[in-house]
């Protein structure tokens, strides 16, 4: 399967081939796309694999040019992503029909598999696409090697470590998550939430910065827990400096843990009502981690099996709810 994705169309040609990739064949798939998009005033950009460096000879239209990555750099590559999603929904598209494979010939196996192959491109869209290449902010530094460095002394805060199950599993999902964590955000014993305020200018510009956080997600991935059998007092306190209409309309999911065998689990309960009030209904899943200090090793990676299925089962509800909200939104608009 060959892919030409972008971050205005996501998916806007594909083709697929039995056999390797040679020159020639990637030669004659970015002239098909050059004929399909003319005008269009595009840049291919294409990693270092053989078939694809004779491109830059080819004659194309003035409105389109080439540039290449950098030696070893697929993560700058959104196709990547594309084809990582493409293929997780093969990988259960063949699960499915595993027994009918099976009885079949090779002629019919190939149609089947063919079939599979087309039906899955339908994964790879215009928000996932978006949400790669915005995670890749030093793509023109990349281009022009230049040095990307971390400024002196700086280091990750040990709260931010617990993130990296979720990062990982999250950017999986093709998102592009924020954090706020009260224990580095220090929001105060809360006073005055930001919609009592009748003058703007007035709002502290911590609480302004988090505002546009929250204004600007799709979903939220709640990560509590447990204190006193209910929600810590600081996760209540910081979402409670926002009104109701920023989380509306938008999914949220529970992740609860604790160190014994509840998971947190009535944290969770009291945090369904919670994040409903709010206006951000839960998904069905809540995504328990019991006697976490097993769970989790000190740089936050996972250690048993129910770590792994426990969060693709979470992330994959609440990203099935987060784009059929957000088209619903963006479609419809919120009622009034």
């Amino acid at each position: 399967m060959t892919f030409a994705v972008s971050n205005v169309g996501g998916l806007i040609y594909h083709e697929l081939t039995e056999g390797g990739m040679t020159g020639q064949r990637f030669n004659e798939f970015i002239g098909t796309v050059c004929r399909l998009y003319h005008p269009l005033n595009a840049c291919f950009v294409i990693d270092n694999a053989p078939a694809h460096r004779q491109a830059v000879n080819l004659p194309l239209p003035q409105d389109f040019s080439v540039r290449y990555l950098p030696p070893y750099s697929p993560f700058l590559n959104i196709c990547e992503s594309a084809f990582a999603l493409w293929k997780g929904n093969i990988k259960d598209s063949v699960a499915e029909v595993r027994d009918q494979l099976l009885r079949e010939d090779h002629q019919q196996r190939m149609a089947t598999l063919g079939q599979l192959a087309e039906k899955g491109t339908a994964v790879v869209t215009l928000h996932r696409m978006q949400a790669a290449l915005g995670r890749q902010a030093y793509l023109p530094a990349c281009f022009g090697l230049d040095d990307i460095l971390i400024p002196s002394g700086a280091q990750i805060p040990p709260s931010r470590k617990s993130h990296t199950l979720w990062t990982d599993y999250i950017y999986k999902n093709q998102s592009f998550p924020s954090f706020s964590d009260p224990v580095e955000l220090k929001f105060p014993l809360l006073e005055k939430a930001i919609h009592h305020y009748s003058d703007r200018s007035a709002i502290p510009d911590w609480m302004l910065q988090c505002e546009a956080k929250v204004k600007a997600a799709d979903a939220f991935l709640v990560v509590s827990a447990e204190y006193n059998h209910s929600i810590p007092p600081a996760l209540s306190n910081m979402m409670d400096h926002f009104g109701g209409s920023l989380f509306a309309y938008k999914p949220s999911g529970i992740v609860v843990y604790s160190p014994g065998i509840y998971g947190g689990m009535r944290a969770a309960m009291q945090l369904r009502a919670f994040l409903s009030e709010l206006g951000t209904l839960s998904v069905s899943n809540i995504f328990g981690i019991p006697e976490v200090h097993k769970a989790l090793d000190e740089g936050g990676a996972p250690l048993n099996d129910h770590m792994e299925k426990g969060a693709n089962t979470l992330l994959n509800q609440l990203d099935w709810m987060t784009l059929a909200m957000k088209n619903h939104r963006d479609k419809h608009g919120v009622p009034k």
